[in-house]
């Protein structure tokens, strides 16, 4: 899970840094958003396996993850649509 969290912010500087095409850009932000998704899903399934006691499997850690792939989405949309 701690590789899965640490790609997204390192996938999104990495496309950044590079100043490569905004199309290339928006294939690194792609490739957080995928991270971001095997985080969640790691994290739902260690809560279902009860690897996890309630107060650790976090419900507001999921919505976290949802609105972090809201903005990675918006995101990618804006710089796809942006002449």
């Amino acid at each position: 899970m701690a590789r899965s969290t640490a790609s997204v912010p390192a996938n999104i500087a990495e496309g950044h840094a590079r100043g490569i095409t905004m199309n290339d850009f928006a294939d690194f932000l792609s490739i957080a958003k995928g991270s971001l998704m095997e985080r969640e899903t790691c994290l739902m399934l260690v809560a279902r396996l009860n690897y996890l006691n309630p107060e650790q499997a976090n419900p507001t850690t999921l919505c976290q993850i949802n609105e972090i792939t809201k903005v990675l989405t918006s995101l990618s949309h804006r710089i796809l649509n942006t002449p």
